[in-house]
């Protein structure tokens, strides 16, 4: 490796730790989402909501904006979200689909009665997980400022 891998080290242990939070915001996305295809279930609502997918696009892309990336990171991100949350609760891919599922009464084994047991805490305890960035990585915190701030 060539260059200055003093400072790539702690760049990647950050992105490290990123990946990891976007993969365990994922995962909670999908306990939600799950717990959510259970109360359609018991309430008889089926399938996809193509208005609420293209609103969650359409959000994202707009803060996808506001942020300065590229609407299309975040067209794609959430389509990978939706997917997921479509396949935990056991619906089609595509919007075709969306009624096969839900009118055969198909719902993963995984998901409890009530829709919550599956995910209770499940949000806060996962962002737990997430560590800190490494001390000098870049946006962690630095210790000198806060020794400062304590005297």
């Amino acid at each position: 490796m060539s260059g200055h891998p003093s400072l790539l080290a702690p760049l990647r242990l950050a992105i490290d730790g990123l990946d990891d939070g976007l993969l365990l915001l994922l995962a909670t996305r999908t306990h939600l989402a799950r717990a959510a295809g259970a109360l359609k279930s018991r309430s008889g609502v089926q399938g996809r909501d193509a208005r609420r997918e293209v609103e969650v696009l359409r959000r994202g892309q707009g803060l996808a904006r506001r942020l300065g990336m590229a609407p299309q990171t975040a067209h794609g991100v959430l389509r990978l979200a939706i997917g997921e949350a479509c396949r935990a609760q056991g619906l089609g891919s595509d919007l075709d689909q969306s009624t096969a599922a839900g009118a055969a009464g198909i719902m993963p084994a995984h998901v409890s009665n009530d829709g919550f047991s599956a995910m209770h805490g499940l949000p806060v305890s996962l962002l737990r997980l997430v560590p800190p960035p490494a001390a000098g990585a870049i946006g962690a915190p630095d210790s000198r400022r806060e020794q400062g701030a304590r005297a």
